[in-house]
């Protein structure tokens, strides 16, 4: 089974054994980079790593499953989307063209076998 094209195993080690089973392995965070084109939201009372990315991604298949993409564009990275994001908090937004053409670019794919 291929892995979806927007998700974030996308990117991981991964191999397939003599039964052509895929087994994926580690994944690292894409990490925050500067680009002209980065947005920031200031987070208010209720957002969540969910909502954000479906307000930021709409224009992507099942944009709120993007919120991976916010969670490793931030410095540091966040490892657990389900906390709370304290209101106040500056939220760095990968643009769309950072999100199709360096995020999910081809190149950056890992298959191992």
């Amino acid at each position: 089974m291929a892995v979806y094209r927007w998700s974030r195993y996308a990117h991981s080690i991964s191999r397939h054994d003599d039964n052509g089973n895929l087994y994926l392995g580690g994944r690292a965070p894409f990490r925050q980079q500067d680009y002209p084109d980065n947005r920031f939201h200031i987070a208010k009372e209720g957002d969540t790593w969910f909502t954000l990315a479906g307000f930021y991604f709409r224009a992507f298949p099942r944009g709120c499953g993007l919120y991976w993409v916010l969670c490793d564009y931030q410095n540091p990275p966040v490892l657990d989307p389900t906390l709370k994001i304290e209101p106040g908090t500056t939220i760095v937004i990968p643009s769309e063209r950072v999100v199709r053409s360096v995020i999910f670019d081809t190149s950056r794919r890992r298959l191992t076998g």
